[in-house]
């Protein structure tokens, strides 16, 4: 009997299924721009859609007055390039699952100058911990996320840990959209996996790599995050839509 968690508790569910993220709610690493004393952000770069119904984004710290500090924050854009960033966020981004806030506080306070967006690191864009045991000797986690960039030819590497180890990446780069889809097994013990190539984008490609393997303790509580990272700063990435599923077994 497996289980669906809703929120912070599980449901039961006959088909060994566990729902551990199932997010569209978009999570973006914008590019450079302006955020101004009232909160009213202008990005360099045009992102693919108006997102109205509000976006998570990530600032650096320059990007606000004061005691302002990098970070996710909710946004709600009116134009492709213009919107207002909201006090919400996720600073640093712990342990994060996309949501849309249950109270919008107030706008931001921005440095009213241009900010240049963070190119050095990876950034997490989902951060959720899958609970010890759930698994079992012979389950799998599936995981998905729909990306969006901008079409140029500079990198923007897009990256899957599992128990704190990489095991998926892609380079993203003129892709407009690109699905990654995944999925890492027990291997009849609850502390060997086996998991899809570190190239492969979608079930049913095929990749020069060989399968990762790992040696994680899956009986303990372990993370799994996708995170991205701009090279330049006139880019962008767009986490659409991502999902992490466990099938008991």
């Amino acid at each position: 009997m497996g289980q669906i968690r809703l929120g912070s508790s599980y449901t039961s569910d006959p088909y060994g299924l566990s729902a551990v993220v199932s997010a569209a709610v978009p999570v973006i690493i914008p590019s450079s721009g302006t955020i101004a004393t009232a909160g009213g952000v202008t990005l360099t770069t045009a992102l693919p859609t108006t997102y109205a119904g509000g976006a998570w984004m990530y600032f650096p710290a320059t990007a606000f007055a004061g005691t302002g500090v990098a970070g996710l924050y909710w946004v709600v854009m009116s134009s492709t390039t213009v919107g207002t960033v909201y006090q919400n966020s996720y600073v640093p981004a712990a342990s994060f699952e996309p949501n849309i806030p249950t109270t919008l506080l107030a706008a931001v306070t921005g440095s009213n100058s241009g900010y240049t967006q963070t190119t050095a690191a990876d950034i997490y864009l989902l951060r959720t911990t899958v609970p010890g045991g759930l698994m079992g000797l012979s389950g799998e986690v599936m995981y998905k996320g729909l990306f969006a960039t901008n079409n140029t030819a500079n990198s923007k590497p897009v990256k899957i840990t599992f128990g704190g180890t990489a095991i998926h990446t892609a380079s993203l780069s003129s892709n407009l959209s690109t699905i990654i889809d995944k999925q890492t097994s027990n291997r009849g013990v609850t502390n060997r996996q086996v998991s899809n190539p570190l190239s492969a984008l979608g079930h049913g490609s095929i990749a020069s790599d060989s399968p990762v393997y790992l040696s994680i303790d899956t009986n303990s509580d372990f993370e799994i995050t996708f995170s991205g990272q701009i090279n330049t700063a006139t880019d962008y990435i767009v986490m659409e839509y991502s999902n992490v599923i466990v099938i008991e077994g």
